[in-house]
């Protein structure tokens, strides 16, 4: 675990010179591998040719997983690791092929997924749970969460016995797409099968329900949890809170932050943001100094800049992550025509809306000067805002509808 110890110990070995082999460099590709250096993996596996020794399945598994853990590889030189791999005339075992999995899964590659188990099913290498969880967890974090169910099916359709590792990555990925009638199915079927779930898919199965109006179901699955001897966490309540303050529920709301105080339970920016907005609208501004005093008991000043930490993300993370976002893209149409055709789609689509919003804006603004020309009751920044697009107001005047 500790790198730098390792190094010293290798240091000494060489020093006594003892004798190097097979497994003492799959020690060393896998301390490169935690590194996430390929290169340095790369660099000792062609030093341990140079010195004769015959590498094993054991050490191809340590390259396959130093390759992986690189961002920079892609799927087909991985594929390329499997491919040396079987000139070498070595057999893979259950460990290289759940790698290759979960090296593919990572980059996307779920094509190349389908021929990996079909290698394992020709091998008559035995299929478990491991295997499939990184598909399923990638292919939710890839915003397919029918795609992950049906290699859930596949799963049990194969009599494979899924794991709770498996339902929690399905619940918490479809929660956070917003298809909360698979979480609901995979619970139930959590339930069917004897397992008991975890703090993990409560909390994601509560989101579910507050994310879908439905937070009477939420609290009776809260009282669930309690029951059955799990201890709710903070993104628990704050799901609730957030809930409640939706739908302006003062007295649930206050109940649970309440709960969550009397249960030790440390609140995170998230939740303080979500009682702050439950207060305010519905009108307990004296509540609001009392939280305030809690969250300077979490040591943060509310009037300082820290406070902006309690809004939760603010404008220049969504900003950098939009341009990342779009770097990526481009990347992506550079080598994909059909990726550069979805792109444009998308932007058409962007453009459009961004109209509409715009449209929809400026004839609120006519509505408010056809009743009064005095810009006096409005603050400055609509005032430059009226003035900016007055010529847009004034083709509207006369038209009827705007020009664009």
């Amino acid at each position: 675990k500790d790198i730098y110890e390792a190094s010293i110990l290798y240091k000494q070995m060489t020093e006594k010179g003892i004798e190097n082999d097979s497994y003492l460099f799959a020690a060393l590709i896998y301390l490169r591998g935690i590194l996430d250096d390929s290169e340095g993996a790369r660099k000792t596996y062609d030093k341990m040719k140079a010195a004769g020794v015959i590498p094993n399945t054991i050490l191809f598994n340590q390259l396959i997983y130093s390759h992986a853990r690189d961002k920079k590889v892609n799927a087909s030189q991985i594929e390329a690791l499997y491919l040396e791999m079987l000139a070498e005339k070595l057999e893979p075992n259950h460990y290289t092929f759940e790698l290759l999995i979960d090296a593919m899964s990572k980059r996307h590659a779920f094509a190349k997924i389908c021929g990996v188990f079909n290698e394992m099913s020709q091998r008559n290498i035995p299929i478990t749970n491991v295997a499939y969880n990184s598909p399923i967890r990638h292919h939710g974090l890839a915003g397919n969460t029918e795609l992950a169910w049906k290699f859930f099916n596949r799963m049990i359709s194969a009599g494979i016995e899924p794991s709770m590792y498996i339902y929690t990555s399905i619940i918490s990925l479809a929660t956070a797409s917003s298809d909360f009638a698979i979480a609901i199915k995979a619970f139930k079927d959590l339930l069917t099968r004897g397992l008991k779930p975890n703090v993990h898919v409560y909390s994601a199965l509560i989101t579910a329900l507050v994310k879908s109006g439905n937070t009477e179901k939420a609290i009776e699955m809260l009282h669930h949890m309690v029951n059955h001897g799990v201890s709710p966490n903070h993104i628990t309540f704050t799901s609730l809170i957030q809930g409640f303050a939706i739908k302006r529920n003062y007295e649930k709301g206050k109940e649970m932050y309440e709960m969550m105080k009397k249960s030790n339970i440390i609140p995170d920016r998230f939740t303080f943001y979500h009682l702050e907005k439950l207060y305010k609208t519905t009108g307990h501004i004296e509540d609001i100094k009392e939280l305030y005093e809690d969250i300077k008991r979490y040591g943060i000043d509310p009037q300082s800049r820290d406070r902006i930490l309690i809004k939760g993300k603010g404008s220049y993370y969504w900003r950098s992550r939009i341009l990342i976002k779009r770097r990526i893209e481009r990347q992506k149409a550079n080598t994909d025509p059909e990726e550069q055709y979805a792109i444009k789609k998308r932007q058409r689509k962007i453009w459009k809306r961004r109209n509409l919003i715009r449209e929809a804006a400026l004839q609120r603004l006519y509505s408010k000067l056809q009743s009064s020309q005095n810009l006096e009751p409005y603050p400055i920044w609509k005032k430059i805002y009226i003035q900016e697009n007055y010529e847009d107001l004034q083709r509207y005047k006369k038209s009827g509808s705007f020009p664009f």
